[in-house]
């Protein structure tokens, strides 16, 4: 049996790199050991995620980053930035890689028709 804190998906999150290159790193965060590179257009599945930025008031007032852990086609595992990929779906869904990086990514409910990805702003205090 698997581990009963984990949520089983059918198949795993894509994602593909939309900037030039990036560096794939050990930990979250840009002081840690570099551990490999992606280029643009490279596909990488999701393993996890981390929001290090704190807001207050709608007001981003430490911005520690928002980290996708992934895993590429050559095994390699680390950290990216979150603004440095964007999710892709099934190949007959529109995907859109939405705009700016401090909005995080949220997925449409399934009502079983194609729909694209909606964002919506982290949430403070009381109402999470």
């Amino acid at each position: 049996m698997g581990d009963p804190g984990k949520i089983k998906r059918d198949s795993p999150r894509r994602f593909e790199v939309i900037v030039a290159e990036s560096t794939i790193y050990r930990d979250a965060l840009t002081t840690a050991l570099p551990v490999g590179r992606v280029v643009r257009g490279e596909h990488v599945t999701y393993l996890d995620s981390i929001d290090r930025r704190i807001w207050i008031l709608n007001r981003l007032v430490l911005d520690g980053g928002h980290w996708i852990r992934i895993l590429t086609r050559d095994g390699t595992e680390g950290w990216l930035p979150a603004s440095t990929l964007r999710e892709v779906g099934d190949p007959g869904l529109a995907v859109s890689s939405g705009s700016g990086a401090s909005r995080r990514h949220e997925s449409a409910p399934s009502s079983g028709s194609a729909t694209a990805p909606t964002f919506s702003l982290p949430q403070t205090g009381s109402d999470r």
